[in-house]
Parts: structure tokens; sequence; C-alpha cells
């Protein structure tokens, strides 16, 4: 999932929220836990940042 649009103060929200991050290929980029608690986590992030669109799976993957 991408939080597309985020602004810098998101960041810090997201974390508060649960979202753990890691930096690759230069970009700052959240993830939300696997397990259990994975639910709990994304149903506040999910109210502030709806789903806008599900790309379609790229035919190469």
């Amino acid at each position: 999932m991408t939080i597309a649009r985020s602004r810098p103060g998101d960041r810090a929200r997201l974390k508060a929220d649960g979202l753990f991050a890691e930096i690759i290929g230069w970009t700052w980029r959240p993830f939300a836990p696997v397990d259990a608690s994975g639910v709990d986590v994304l149903g506040p992030v999910l109210a502030r940042h709806p789903v806008e669109r599900i790309p379609a799976k790229d035919a190469a993957s």
C-alpha cells in the first residue's frame, strides 16, 4: 500500500498510529505490521487516507 500525496507532517502521525518505516531507494516507505495488530493500525490510517484505486497487477510480475 502506498500513501500518495502525503504531507511532511504525516510521517509523525503515521508512526504514532503504529506504522514503521524504512528508507528504500532514498524514499521513506511506511509499512503496517502483518500480525493481528495490523488491523488496529490500518483502521485509523485508512480513515484519513481512503483507498483511491487498486492498480492492476503487472503481467510481468
